[in-house]
């Protein structure tokens, strides 16, 4: 398996160190010289001159360029340095290995993800190793740095719900280390990521349920708390209702729900008791809501639950919309809902990493659009 550019620069480089030809205080080339000398792009060159930084070898002073730094404490402040140099011989014959770290595996939406993943890794010869973390932060971090004690090649992470970012991600960040984060953003860090136009596609949502007549929407969702995918939903909706002057009643968005986000040491059913009971509340107070538009799939199961219950019909007497819904129902609604392509989105995934750890690309940001899907969960308000 072929090295990428920028590691092949960075061995060369410490070969002169190593060499003596490169002195503690002496001065590297220019990026421009080394760009012209080995005939790659300046992004390749940046590439392989922070690993040196990131590994303490090299130091970016102002008016100087990199200037070589052989101190030890200088090496040892590079903190994470051997867990953040490249590997190119784990699972045999030279193949490299990407790490997978997500929450878990409880709908369609995450193996769809895989699929594309393990497509695009085949092509460029990627071996993929995945971890749960069960919507713990700790467990994220361990994940984390149990790979890259691995030395997998690069990461790609689905961050789960939080209000606080993992501060390993941001080391990752700060250390250069290759990675994309997928489905959630991590605003403010200087990071690759792929997902779904959120905010569009929330737009197209409530747009569907006004041309359909419908005016009172009830909207559910998780508790944000910095959850990119989760905001960017609201922030659509919300337009979307100011757009077609529909009175937006903060009585309409309820963000309380618990049982649709994988926590530790959580009980599943006691929170999904306390969710319907939200729902129950709000039914007994609320009058004349005639769509509901949930941001997650199974805040549209849990909504056609309480419904039954309540001996309203769907969509007769109440249509509901969601992100997602599951190809085989099985008896259960086939929910109409905006489909995101999240096969599309791993394979982005693993092509956009790829081309970091290559050195041929810095950081990126793309998002997908979704599709609306008709089920048989809407129609127009007579």
């Amino acid at each position: 398996m072929k090295e990428p550019q920028y590691y092949k620069i960075y061995k060369h480089i410490i070969n002169r160190i190593n060499s003596g030809e490169l002195q503690d205080g002496a001065t590297l080339e220019t990026e421009m010289e080394l760009t012209k000398q080995f005939n790659v792009s300046r992004v390749t060159i940046r590439k392989a001159l922070e690993l040196l930084v990131n590994e303490g070898f090299l130091s970016r002073q102002r008016g100087k360029g990199s200037v070589v730094m052989l101190n030890e404490d200088t090496r040892r402040n590079a903190g994470l340095q051997s867990h953040f140099t490249p590997s190119f011989s784990m699972a045999g014959g030279g193949q490299r290995v990407i790490g997978f770290i997500l929450p878990d595996f409880s709908s369609g939406f995450e193996m769809k993800i895989v699929e594309g993943m393990e497509k695009e890794a085949e092509k460029h010869g990627f071996f993929l190793v995945m971890k749960l973390t069960k919507g713990d932060q700790k467990l994220e971090e361990k994940a984390i740095r149990n790979l890259l004690a691995l030395g997998v090649t690069g990461l790609i992470i689905l961050p789960q719900h939080g209000e606080f970012y993992n501060p390993v991600i941001m080391e990752l960040s700060i250390k250069g280390f290759p990675f994309v984060l997928v489905d959630r953003e991590l605003r403010g860090l200087k990071s690759s990521f792929v997902g779904t136009d959120n905010i569009a596609a929330a737009y197209q949502a409530v747009q569907y349920l006004y041309e359909n007549g419908h005016r009172n929407i009830l909207y559910l969702t998780p508790p944000v708390r910095n959850t990119s995918a989760l905001e960017d939903r609201m922030e659509g909706a919300r337009s979307a209702l100011d757009a077609f002057n529909i009175p937006c009643r903060e009585s309409l968005f309820l963000s309380d729900f618990q049982s649709t986000i994988p926590m530790p040491d959580s009980d599943l059913l006691a929170n999904m008791e306390a969710d319907k009971k939200i729902l129950i509340d709000f039914f007994s107070r609320e009058k004349g809501v005639t769509a509901i538009f949930a941001s997650e799939y199974r805040l549209a199961l849990l909504a056609s639950d309480v419904l039954k219950e309540l001996n309203l019909r769907i969509p007769e007497d109440i249509s509901i919309i969601c992100f997602d819904s599951p190809i085989d129902y099985f008896g259960q609604f086939s929910f109409t809902h905006l489909r995101q392509n999240e096969y599309g989105m791993g394979e982005l995934a693993m092509e956009m990493l790829n081309r970091i750890i290559e050195g041929e690309s810095d950081i990126q940001k793309k998002v997908l659009p979704a599709e609306l899907v008709h089920g048989t969960t809407t129609s127009s308000v007579s």
